[in-house]
């Protein structure tokens, strides 16, 4: 378990901009993270704790594209 990294991910798929305010507010690493909530990303950030966030910005695409178009050969970065 010691060496297997911790990822946490949240998936917003509607209210996507007041859910986004309240991710940012909530992560202090996210302090000044810039992005446009109409359109479809996902985000990944190292956070204090060691771990890494994604955060998936969703409306129409699916999430297996969205995780296909993000992360090349299946890697998190």
């Amino acid at each position: 378990m010691k060496e297997t990294p911790i990822i946490k991910v949240i998936i917003i798929s509607s209210d996507n901009k007041n859910r986004l305010k309240l991710v940012k507010a909530t992560f202090p690493e996210l302090k000044n993270w810039k992005y446009k909530e109409h359109k479809e990303f996902a985000y990944t950030v190292n956070l204090q704790d060691k771990t890494k966030l994604i955060i998936v910005n969703r409306h129409t695409t699916t999430l297996d594209k969205l995780f296909d178009n993000n992360f090349k050969n299946r890697r998190i970065e």
